[in-house]
């Protein structure tokens, strides 16, 4: 992701999981047991990540998400992982590699359904004012120096 994919279109009112539009809410149960929306991270910068453990490039990009929401998470950013995995194995796989973002599960398939997944990994980058303003399909470096400058621009850009 680059900063030119996060310059602001001209943004609809609309909701639609599609840049420039309004990103869709969504609840789910977080890993504590507790849901979580949307809603709840309003006026930050979220980074919504669709996943599964058995998916091997959704493994790979997952240390690049740490360390992106560890640099910027006291600054109104966040990565809500929304993990499409059926079976268990989720609350291990976070433990086993120490991550420290939110993590919903999607076992209905809800979020999944709103955002129109059909390939993982799938990440909506949503700006301060729930605008949608990049989609990335497949894995990534989030940690690259072009995905900092990115967030950056996003978090210091003010809500609409």
């Amino acid at each position: 992701m680059e900063l030119s994919q996060v310059k602001l279109q001209k943004l609809k009112n609309q909701v639609k999981a599609e840049v420039g539009f309004l990103a869709p809410d969504f609840s789910l149960v977080n890993l504590k047991g507790n849901r979580e929306s949307l809603k709840d991270h309003r006026g930050e910068v979220i980074l919504i990540n669709f996943w599964a453990t058995w998916c091997v490039p959704c493994r790979i990009e997952m240390p690049s998400l740490e360390k992106l929401y560890r640099r910027f998470r006291s600054q109104g950013f966040t990565v809500l992982a929304v993990s499409i995995d059926k079976a268990g194995g989720v609350e291990g796989f976070i433990e086993e590699r120490k991550l420290s973002f939110p993590v919903l599960m999607d076992k209905e398939g809800q979020a999944e359904r709103l955002y129109q997944s059909h390939t993982i990994p799938i990440t909506y980058v949503v700006s301060r004012s729930g605008h949608i303003t990049a989609k990335v399909d497949g894995a990534k470096n989030w940690a690259s120096p072009e995905t900092l400058e990115a967030i950056e621009f996003l978090l210091n850009d003010a809500p609409n």
